[in-house]
């Protein structure tokens, strides 16, 4: 029992010595010791920074704390403890066997050079030699991958276990770690090497999110050979997760496209060597997607590999929008490649028989062969290379583009063709050469055609903080008209965009090319747009629908001052073309304008613009200078401008077409035209001869208003003013008032409204000329109205007013007549001598006239409207002769009395002669051209006449009844005096039944009666014979004079026309 206790006390001492003895030693000098034996585990130089502790129950353990491992005196990893645990025995073989190896918070660095070296922790070579492990553990570790260009690969939270059954296996490894907060779960386990040194082994790498799984099953070779073979497959319900993983392993770093998610299946045969990593046998399945073929990627630069796949379907839309290219992924050796899809989706729609074969090297792809067929059939060929050194891909390509239906494929691609007519973009067959990045591209040795249009040149793309846009471009004919339906924008809408986000360059030459309805041939043109500012380099057309152009210049841009400047010449022998081309109906106008020519220049800036403009025409010149102010925002005008021509009746044919005019004289006229763009346009200080005639004035223009968006009408622009003239022959500048068949329509009154104050020195309307006169004249639409017309006439003044109207369209769509009314005064005029003789036979002159009508009436035009006149008027004539009726000498012959009195007065009556008057005054009527005469009364020295009639204009015919009353002796009877019959052939009737009645008893009574018989007186005493007293004749009534009709002649001359 004794031997029992000295035992266990024996033995309790040893265990406390076991457990006191390292406490009381100071490990820390051991730090070199210990550090060599980790340099020897890790092939790496190992610094100590913490302390070192021994417990040596259960068994001997060390644990250090803070590690560092170096590698040429760079930090590659970081432990926060390490603990080991040895095997006593093995000890005394002075062998060290690490039972098992734990660290803790360690922080390591994978780095991988720009030639591909990986350098590890951990010099892998040092495993297993002078110090064996058995096991490792870690956990709450850190692992990053650090590559050149790329981002840094990190697993965190890293925790697992390694064991080794011995230098030969088996090999066993789990972990956990997350990437890019993804979890992960690897299992690596390897048998026991085989006698030929080759060892089996089979990895599986999962993914929870996704249910994704990696596995690898081959083996390693034995010997110094690194020869890997093996079969290698990938599953995943959810390919998402896997490509958040694999991206920035491939050095992207923009997120995966949602259409990733979809399950994928991968299958291969794996071969890994020094030289290149080889799959051989893959099969893929992506979706909707599947792939057979090979791959081969060398590990140097001397080898060269291959990538071989045939898509049956590729669904490219699950790619997402196209994103930076992986460049890195590629080995910098030689690869040839030759990828295949019968067919892929791409942006919605179906590419058909896609190919590319080539090589990649250095990371340069060289096309032998590239080629898709497009929706709408459109097939494209591509051969050239592709720079993928950087992360945008320069393009050297040699492009051909053939398509039977190019429309289907540009709305595709996402283009609106909604307003191109479904006739157009069809054919086209294009080759050229592409270049450059996406952001920098360039189609040179252009060549082919669209449509019907034959084109070569060249086409840039510039896309940076302002896009820009070149082309150099020949052609043959274009349409661009036909590419627009009818409700298609207009041409400036649609460029609008354009022109404001992009810079614009354009050397364009076409033999015939449509735009805007314009039709130019020979076009030139070479300019460009840049920040807003243009520069017109050239400018050439043979033939602007009919006009030879010239043009160059540059504007600055809005906001910016001097610079702007722009030169343009002009002539056509006709701008019929051009005005049919833009539809405006005056084709006549610029048939009668004949050749025109032009001359332009404009110095400048936004603020203010000088113009110097010179235009030919009708034989003569226009002439225009001055100044605009803010031409760009609301242009203010102050222009001088002088109009020279030879004759004015040019000028006034091109509003009256129809008028015969010619030997106006010469036009030089010079006014001053100030205002602003949208307001009142005053034409000032007008001056000069018209027709040879001076004249002065001004002319205010005032634009017209569109349609209130609530309702009612637009309003037409106006034309008002005042203006003077010497003298005015309005039967010469505008023969179509009085013509018979002349028109001048109002229908211009329905375009243009207006107000004109005229003055005129002499004034001639149908043959008539007044002078001083003052005509207000208003034209709105429909309607041409003579407010105010005063003047002289004949010494006399004259006044009148008046209006014409006229309807848009006439009873049941026909021509719509003209009406009108006119009110009429003339006083104290002296009548001319051509009014001596009217049809009547009869007629007034000298004396002087007052007259007035007021009438109202309707034609289809203004002569039917003067023949049509229907009103009223009043007459009075003083100290006038009666030409056609001489009374004295019808009073003298009835003084005279005797047998043949009666012959003598209608021989009298019939042949003319002259009667002075005091006074004629008369009323008239004028109604369905019947001039109806009442109340006539001459009063004479020679006697009265009175009566009336009526005169029809059409055919002209008289029918009139006069009494005249002689003043002859013996208050003889009133002479009945009937006019009837056709013009200048109407005949007198005199009635002289009451006067010869009279005559017979008058010279009855003159004559002597027989002495009664009776005795006689005896020798009577002589009585002389008393005188019978002779009657005293009472005066008569003075004859009234034939009435004289000049307000009549007026209007038949008007009716007539001839002036």
């Amino acid at each position: 029992m004794r031997k029992f206790l000295v035992l266990v006390v024996l033995l309790l001492l040893v265990g406390a010595g076991l457990v006191l003895a390292p406490a009381l030693i100071p490990w820390n000098q051991f730090r070199d010791q210990v550090a060599a034996v980790l340099a020897d585990l890790t092939g790496r130089q190992v610094v100590i920074d913490g302390d070192l502790s021994l417990t040596l129950l259960p068994a001997p353990a060390l644990t250090v704390a803070d590690v560092r491992l170096l590698d040429g005196g760079e930090n590659v990893a970081s432990v926060e403890k390490v603990a080991l645990r040895v095997r006593p025995l093995a000890l005394l073989s002075q062998s060290i066997e690490i039972e098992s190896l734990r660290l803790q918070g360690a922080d390591m660095r994978v780095r991988q050079d720009r030639d591909g070296t990986v350098r590890w922790p951990i010099a892998v070579q040092s495993l297993g030699k002078s110090v064996q492990v058995e096991s490792l553990h870690f956990s709450d570790s850190r692992l990053s991958w650090e590559r050149p260009e790329r981002p840094t690969l990190r697993l965190e939270a890293l925790t697992g276990e390694l064991t080794a059954g011995g230098p030969d296996g088996p090999f066993e490894l789990t972990a956990n770690a997350t990437a890019n907060d993804q979890p992960l779960r690897l299992s690596f386990a390897a048998a026991r090497r085989a006698a030929g040194g080759a060892l089996p082994v089979r990895a599986t790498l999962s993914m929870p999110a996704g249910k994704t799984e990696m596995r690898f099953s081959g083996v390693l070779p034995a010997g110094d050979s690194d020869k890997l073979t093996g079969d290698i497959s990938l599953q995943a319900v959810d390919a998402n997760p896997l490509a958040a993983l694999l991206r920035p392993l491939l050095g992207l770093t923009s997120q995966p496209a949602d259409g990733l998610g979809r399950s994928v299946q991968f299958g291969g045969r794996l071969t890994a060597d020094h030289d290149s990593v080889g799959i051989d046998g893959i099969d893929l399945q992506w979706g909707v997607a599947h792939a057979t073929g090979s791959a081969e990627f060398p590990r140097s630069a001397e080898a060269s590999g291959s990538l071989v796949l045939a898509f049956s379907q590729l669904d490219l839309d699950m790619l997402g929008k196209p994103g930076e290219l992986p460049v890195d992924f590629w080995p910098s050796a030689l690869m040839d490649i030759d990828l295949l899809a019968d067919e892929a989706r791409w942006h919605g729609d179906t590419l058909r028989d896609l190919r590319l074969v080539g090589r990649m090297q250095d990371r340069v792809l060289a096309v032998d062969q590239g080629n898709a067929t497009l929706p709408g059939g459109t097939a494209i060929t591509l051969s050239g290379s592709a720079d993928l050194r950087e992360a945008a891909a320069r393009m050297e390509l040699a492009v051909s583009l053939t398509s039977p239906s190019l429309r289907d494929t540009l709305t595709w691609a996402g283009l609106d063709l909604a307003k191109v007519p479904v006739e157009r973009l069809r054919q086209a067959d294009l080759h050229g050469k592409l270049a450059g990045k996406p952001d920098d591209l360039s189609l040179t040795d252009l060549t082919g055609s669209i449509d019907t249009t034959k084109l070569t040149g060249a086409v840039s793309l510039t896309r940076r903080e302002r896009t820009g846009l070149g082309a150099r471009l020949v052609l043959d004919r274009l349409d661009l008209d036909a590419y627009r339906t009818a409700d298609a924008p207009a041409w400036a809408d649609l460029l609008a965009p354009l022109v404001k986000e992009t810079n614009l360059t354009l050397d364009l030459k076409a033999d015939q090319l449509a735009l805007a309805s314009l039709q130019a041939e020979g076009l030139a043109l070479d300019g460009s747009l840049e920040n807003g500012a243009v520069t017109l380099r050239q400018l050439a057309v043979k033939s602007l629908s009919g006009i030879a152009l010239q043009a160059n210049g540059r504007y600055a841009g809005t906001g910016q001052t001097g610079g702007s400047h722009l030169t343009l010449t002009a002539s056509a022998p006709t701008l019929a073309p051009l005005f049919r081309a833009l539809a405006i109906d005056a084709i006549p106008l610029a048939d009668r304008l004949g050749a025109v020519s032009l001359e332009a220049r404009m110095v400048g800036d936004d603020a203010k613009a000088a113009l110097d403009i010179r235009a030919g025409l009708l034989g003569g010149t226009v002439q225009i200078g001055g100044e605009v102010l803010e031409p760009a925002a609301a242009p203010t005008l102050a222009l001088k401008i002088r109009t020279t021509l030879p004759e004015t009746a040019d000028a006034l044919r091109l509003l009256l077409p129809d008028a015969a005019l010619a030997g106006l004289g010469n036009l030089d006229l010079y006014g001053e035209l100030g205002g602003r763009r949208g307001e009142v346009l005053t034409l000032s200080a007008l001056q000069g001869n018209f027709a040879g005639q001076p004249l002065e004035g001004t002319l205010r223009w005032t634009p017209g208003k569109p349609a209130p968006a609530e309702g009612g009408e637009a309003t037409p622009p106006s034309l008002d003013g005042e203006l003077s003239l010497g003298a005015l022959d309005l039967d010469r500048f505008i023969p179509n008032l009085t013509k018979p068949e002349g028109d001048i329509g109002l229908g211009w009154t329905r375009r243009y409204n207006g107000a004109l104050t005229l003055r005129s020195a002499a004034l001639t309307l149908a043959g008539e000329t007044a002078q001083n006169t003052l005509l207000r004249l208003e034209a709105r639409p429909g309607l041409l109205r003579l407010n105010e017309g005063t003047g002289t006439w004949q010494g006399g003044s004259l006044s009148a007013s008046g209006a014409w109207a006229q309807m848009e369209t006439g009873p049941e769509g026909g021509a719509p007549p003209l009406t009108g009314n006119m009110t009429l005064a003339v006083k104290g005029a002296t009548l001319p001598d051509r009014f001596a003789a009217l049809p009547t036979g009869m007629g007034v002159t000298a004396g002087q006239v007052e007259l007035s009508f007021n009438g109202t009436g309707e034609g289809k035009n203004p002569h039917g409207l003067w023949s049509g006149l229907n009103g009223q008027g009043k007459a009075a004539f003083r100290n006038g002769t009666l030409a056609g009726l001489d009374l004295g000498a019808v009073a003298k012959r009835i003084d005279q009395g005797g047998a043949n009195m009666a012959a003598d007065l209608r021989h009298l009556l019939s042949r003319g002669g002259q009667t002075g008057f005091d006074q004629l005054t008369l009323d008239w009527s004028l109604a369905d051209k019947v001039v109806a005469l009442s109340g006539v009364s001459l009063e004479s020295a020679a006697g009265s006449v009175t009566g009336g009639g009526a005169w029809a204009l059409e055919p002209e015919s008289l029918t009139m009844a006069f009494s005249l009353l002689p003043a002859a002796d013996g208050s003889p009877p009133a002479i009945g005096l009937a006019l009837k019959g056709p013009k200048n052939n109407a005949t007198r009737t005199a009635d002289l039944a009451a006067l010869q009645g009279w005559s017979q008893k008058r010279e009855a009574a003159k004559a002597p009666k027989p002495a009664p018989a009776a005795a006689a007186p005896a020798n009577p005493p002589a009585t002389p014979s008393k005188p019978v007293a002779k009657p005293v004749a009472k005066p008569a009534a003075k004859p009234a004079p034939t009435p004289r009709d000049p307000v009549g002649g007026i209007l038949d001359r008007l009716r007539k026309g001839d002036g």
